[in-house]
């Protein structure tokens, strides 16, 4: 009889987030040894708790049972792919509850034909994500800001992560604000670690925060709005505010390898890195 590890229980929890993961992930999870993992994962096949097909792991309904989930089924192999890619942000997040699409979509009663992964939660808020391709298509960067619109007035989320692979696909993005709080644009897989080090160390700025939709606090003397997470709702609203006879100036703080960026597009800021 296996008896069941507190590792083998966070493997099931990672691939009933994301679906599946691979035996390199699963090397991450265990630590240990350069073989530790595919032993115990054979072990685990062998006892009836994982499905092995190539690098791909998933989980059985008996696996599935021992942490309250119910087996993912895949309706297309191709779409497993895109899958990994959850398991390497929930495993690169795990100082945060990741939670996976089925269980939003339960939690929310809303239909399976939604873009969103997942989310992180942070300070008790759901930060939904998306992942972008290499090169999506308008169509699709549509539907999901069509989505993101509809989640927000339905008051189920303003607060999102959309992931970008490639500068081409942040570009496709754009700047809009799609009615989110907070909507944050970045590049894929580095802006995990972004958000981790935001999520972990928040940058402390000693100011009383403000409700102004283009910045984050105020001062006597200026506004100040942190885009370290290139929050391209700040963005959409910063360009509006720029477009008004402007009164206050805005103190921008944003990353070293930004600093150029937001210097172009915006010239009246005083840019902080």
């Amino acid at each position: 009889h296996l008896q069941l590890k507190e590792k083998d229980i966070e493997l099931f929890e990672l691939i009933s987030t994301s679906g599946v993961c691979t035996l390199e992930q699963a090397r991450q999870l265990y630590g240990g040894n350069e073989w530790y993992h595919y032993k115990r994962i054979q072990r685990l096949e062998k006892a009836g708790y994982l499905i092995k097909r190539g690098s791909h792991i998933e989980l059985t309904t008996r696996s599935a049972e021992v942490i309250g989930e119910t087996r993912y089924r895949f309706r297309h192999e191709e779409s497993k792919e895109k899958h990994i890619e959850i398991a390497n942000i929930a495993l690169q997040l795990k100082d945060f509850e990741v939670l996976s699409n089925r269980d939003l979509r339960q939690e929310y009663g809303l239909n399976r034909k939604t873009h969103f992964k997942g989310a992180i939660v942070h300070n008790n808020l759901y930060y939904f994500f998306y992942l972008l391709d290499d090169n999506p298509t308008s169509q699709y960067i549509t539907r999901i800001k069509t989505e993101l619109k509809t989640l927000a007035s339905s008051g189920i989320v303003r607060h999102s992560i959309i992931f970008a692979p490639t500068p081409t696909a942040m570009a496709k993005f754009g700047v809009e604000d799609c009615k989110q709080d907070e909507l944050f644009v970045l590049p894929y897989p580095s802006g995990v670690t972004l958000i981790s080090n935001h999520f972990n160390h928040p940058i402390d700025i000693d100011a009383p925060k403000t409700t102004r939709p283009f910045a984050d606090y105020e001062t006597e003397e200026y506004y100040i709005t942190v885009l370290t997470l290139n929050n391209v709702a700040r963005r959409h609203a910063l360009s509006a505010y720029y477009q008004t006879p402007a009164k206050k100036p805005v103190l921008l703080i944003c990353l070293e390898s930004q600093k150029s960026f937001f210097t172009q597009q915006y010239s009246l800021a005083y840019i902080y890195a």
